[in-house]
């Protein structure tokens, strides 16, 4: 995502508290996942186990091309 020069990180600053994080259904019960919270302008990324670091903001394009990717991906292998 960051070749597309469209995701940012926070810098310590905050996210809206009214965000909505989940994580994938297939990450119920792992320790080391990552949750997402959609936004007007995109997503939202963070750490699901260190929900205090800044989380990452991703263009909805980026997103898309992230999830598109991912998806080839697992048709590869």
């Amino acid at each position: 995502m960051k070749a597309h020069g469209d995701v940012e990180s926070l810098n310590g600053g905050t996210v809206d508290g009214s965000l909505e994080w989940r994580k994938s259904s297939h990450s119920a019960t792992a320790q080391t996942c990552v949750e997402i919270a959609q936004a007007s302008l995109g997503v939202w990324i963070r750490d699901s186990k260190d929900v205090t670091m800044s989380p990452l903001h991703a263009s909805a394009n980026a997103w898309q091309c992230f999830l598109k990717d991912v998806a080839v991906s697992h048709q590869i292998h």
